[in-house]
């Protein structure tokens, strides 16, 4: 068995299934490749078309609703009793990590707009506002948090509004200079309907953030050595190769004036402090590549996309 019982408990039975056999992203056909969990017959399936990993059966909306609304404790929420409900720890270093990356390209304006989607109670978005005040790329913030998640980060700065919307079909504004987009994707069905809003509510020279899992390596490399790695399914619908993330622009962006400014393994969600062996096994794995230029084994990839 294979299912992360962390996420469902012993709840999750052959009811719950659903056959998974197009991309949500592409609608191409989903191939079946390997085993995941012979338990409960789920296989991974790779699209023939923009080759995004996925499975053969994905628990049905109705239990990832149940589960997310019941497992919260089984994720790594970093610091809950500051009001910081995300899955990333210390915030401040995700927002420093954008910045570095979209500084010197971003037009100094009066009033910025950004997205948290996906975000929690918001913190990643705040902290942004906050370094985008500091370096005078603006003066005053909106940040919308669309996500179903209650809590909302509190804004100590009179600079700053924030504020929670849901769902992103019904965001008004089609102007937001940045959206971040942080660990959420891999999650949703259908993903190519939310990705379709988020572009399109990009301003002129606006930017989208994403980071996700690009496990499956990892999962087929440990497993010839008969290591469990956990794939965090039901939770984790998909895992994206590095190639994908170009492939996809065509079906997620209608009129194609978007492009790539960065596209490389994420940034750790982990720091020494809070998970020490994690922190540093994720930073040996990653390492490679910042050599190599190509290496499969590093558990998550992350891109920035600009409009033009």
């Amino acid at each position: 068995m294979r299912v992360n019982k962390q996420l469902v408990g012993d709840e999750l039975k052959e009811k719950d299934l659903v056959s998974h056999t197009f991309c949500g992203v592409c609608n191409g056909k989903l191939v079946e490749f390997a085993d995941y969990d012979e338990d409960l017959k789920i296989k991974f399936s790779r699209c023939q078309g923009c080759g995004a990993v996925s499975y053969n059966r994905i628990a049905s909306q109705e239990f990832l609703d149940h589960m997310y609304n019941n497992y919260d404790e089984a994720y790594d929420w970093y610091n809950p009793d500051q009001g910081e409900s995300v899955t990333f720890a210390e915030p401040l270093r995700m927002a420093k990590h954008i910045l570095k990356y979209i500084k010197d390209k971003s037009p100094r304006i009066d009033f910025y707009k950004i997205m948290d989607f996906g975000g929690g109670s918001g913190v990643m978005g705040y902290k942004l506002a906050e370094l985008l005040l500091q370096n005078d790329i603006c003066k005053k913030v909106k940040v919308s948090v669309v996500d179903y998640c209650e809590s909302t980060y509190h804004s100590e700065n009179d600079d700053i509004v924030i504020e929670r919307l849901f769902p992103i079909y019904e965001v008004p504004d089609r102007d937001y200079n940045v959206i971040i987009a942080s660990a959420i994707i891999e999650h949703l069905p259908e993903p190519v309907n939310e990705m379709r809003e988020m572009f399109g509510r990009l301003a002129s020279d606006g930017f989208l953030y994403c980071r996700m899992p690009y496990a499956y390596p990892l999962f087929k490399l440990l497993k010839t050595f008969n290591i469990r790695f956990d794939m965090l399914y039901p939770g984790h619908i998909w895992d994206f190769s590095p190639e994908w993330y170009e492939k996809m622009i065509p079906y997620v962006a209608r009129d194609h004036n978007i492009k790539i400014i960065l596209s490389r393994p994420s940034i750790p969600e982990t720091t020494f402090r809070n998970h020490f062996m994690r922190a540093l096994l994720t930073r040996i794995l990653k390492a490679p590549w910042f050599i190599f230029h190509w290496w499969p084994y590093v558990g998550g990839w992350e891109a920035i996309y600009q409009r033009y």
